[in-house]
């Protein structure tokens, strides 16, 4: 039901649990799409509610909000720790790893992950959720655009082999290798230079 953009400079990509094979998975879920959103992906209206960011330690605000609203869901501590690592890991890529410089180099990539600093103008981060019997959907959204198809095939090419990211460097997939492995599918959409979601 989309409409679908053959060499469109836009991108998404959707790493679902359970296909067989890297080739099949990319031939069937990286598509071009015009405007997505994850708002977009059901037929059926999702209710999201929406964090919006402008300091880096607000994260861990936004991590207990979600706990504290799976918990008021009746939600098990097993699966909201799961999401918790999923916020935690979404919400850090968007804040350190997004932001590149002129040649296209991440600006906070050496940045301890506890720092804090203002997130200004373009550098703003936005979580959604949405909590229903069905699903947990978790988007976080960057305004930078640095996300681009190699990386997605560098990190699905990661995760349907389930490499050993235990030496792996910052930036290198870990946040959504964590995701994927611990049950969860990825939707990924970047429109370079301007918008990622995860």
């Amino acid at each position: 039901n989309q409409r679908y953009v053959p060499r469109s400079h836009t991108f998404a990509g959707f790493i679902q649990r359970g296909e067989s094979s890297i080739d099949e998975l990319v031939n069937q879920y990286t598509l071009a799409i015009q405007s997505p959103s994850i708002e977009l992906l059901s037929l059926s209206p999702i209710k999201f509610k929406t964090i919006n960011f402008t300091k880096t330690n607000q994260k861990l605000q936004a991590i207990e909000k979600v706990a504290d609203d799976l918990r008021d869901e009746k939600v098990g501590e097993r699966i909201i720790a799961i999401v918790s690592n999923a916020v935690d890991q979404i919400v850090m890529n968007s804040m350190f790893d997004s932001k590149v410089n002129e040649i296209g180099e991440q600006v906070y990539r050496y940045t301890p992950r506890n720092a804090v600093f203002k997130l200004k103008n373009k550098s703003s981060v936005a979580l959604k959720y949405s909590i229903s019997s069905e699903y947990i959907i978790l988007s976080s959204t960057d305004y930078f655009g640095s996300f681009d198809k190699e990386k997605f095939y560098d990190y699905i090419a990661r995760i349907k082999t389930q490499k050993d990211f235990s030496r792996a460097e910052v930036g290198a997939g870990l946040g959504l290798a964590q995701i994927f492995l611990s049950g969860g599918s990825v939707f990924l959409y970047c429109e370079p230079g301007k918008k990622t979601e995860v």
